[in-house]
């Protein structure tokens, strides 16, 4: 039997995660910072820690596990003595802390969750074979997870798959994300302020990308491996913010009424050909359905 820790099992991907496996006879512990109820399922264990406390996990989980999903941690792109040590201390110590804890000769597979934030200043589109940048402390902590997990995979025969997700979203996402503030101002029939908006961006829908990380759980060809998961397909964040308009029948965007972020990234998509390659993975939900499906759950 399967037994599965998901790191940050409480947040948007993970609770999608662990609702698609929760039907399967799987032993879950879904592992967030968050308190939740009790899941009824049986086989799906809540366990309410922070994993940059070391002595908390020793305390708290078993060791024995077959399968890591990493997705705990959180955006932030505050610099370092405003937020950033302690971003560092949940993304990257956190892991450390975590994988020092687990039994390795249980391991089958520990798929950690990167960023295309990992990908700055670079040409789009972007490939796993490009050198990785920071440009703050959330996509240094990243930075540094991965480049810990490729050591502990070539030199200690660690079972690790970096995966690099892109934009992702769909139902139940944070209401402070891009895609839900802007539905909801639409459906509200609202004036908001945007930037220019003429940023390139790559927009993947939630039940892809749970495929995705599906398919790396057991894939032997993807040990060792950093993967792209996104669309592949490049569209302006004006046509998106359009598009929810035209969905949802409201809202006025102000185009140009915010300024664009420092250090913007004007281009940023994928080439998401490895994942075809090594996983057999292809986007199946077009951004007009998945757009559809998000603004319905908002409505």
């Amino acid at each position: 039997m399967k037994k599965i820790l998901v790191l940050g099992g409480t947040g948007f991907i993970g609770s999608h995660f662990i609702n698609s496996i929760s039907k399967e006879e799987i032993e879950i512990f879904c592992l967030g910072k968050k308190a939740i109820k009790k899941n009824k399922n049986p086989n799906i264990n809540i366990v309410n820690l922070d994993i940059s406390h070391e002595k908390k996990i020793k305390n708290s989980l078993p060791r024995d596990f077959t399968h890591v999903l990493n997705l705990s941690g959180y955006i932030d792109h505050s610099n370092f003595y405003a937020n950033g040590r302690r971003i560092i201390n949940e993304h990257f110590i956190g892991l450390m802390n975590i994988i020092s804890h687990i039994d390795k000769s249980k391991l089958i597979s520990f798929v950690n969750i990167g960023s295309s934030d990992q990908y700055w200043s670079k040409v789009s589109p972007m490939k796993e074979s490009y050198n990785s940048k920071s440009f703050s402390c959330y996509s240094l902590a990243k930075n540094f997870s991965e480049d810990f997990l490729k050591y502990m995979h070539k030199f200690e025969d660690f079972p690790s798959i970096n995966v690099r997700l892109f934009l992702v979203y769909g139902p139940n996402q944070k209401d402070d994300r891009f895609l839900p503030h802007v539905i909801k101002k639409c459906l509200n029939k609202e004036s908001f302020n945007v930037s220019p908006g003429n940023q390139l961006r790559d927009f993947c829908f939630i039940d892809d990308v749970i495929d995705a990380l599906r398919l790396c759980l057991d894939n032997k060809k993807a040990i060792g491996q950093t993967i792209n998961i996104a669309s592949g397909n490049p569209i302006s964040i004006k046509e998106v913010v359009k598009k929810v308009v035209k969905i949802s029948r409201g809202g006025k965007p102000i185009f140009g009424g915010l300024n664009y972020r420092e250090n913007e990234q004007m281009s940023l998509f994928a080439d998401n050909r490895k994942a075809n390659s090594i996983l057999g993975w292809k986007p199946k939900v077009s951004l007009d359905e998945g757009l559809k499906k998000t603004v319905d759950f908002f409505s």
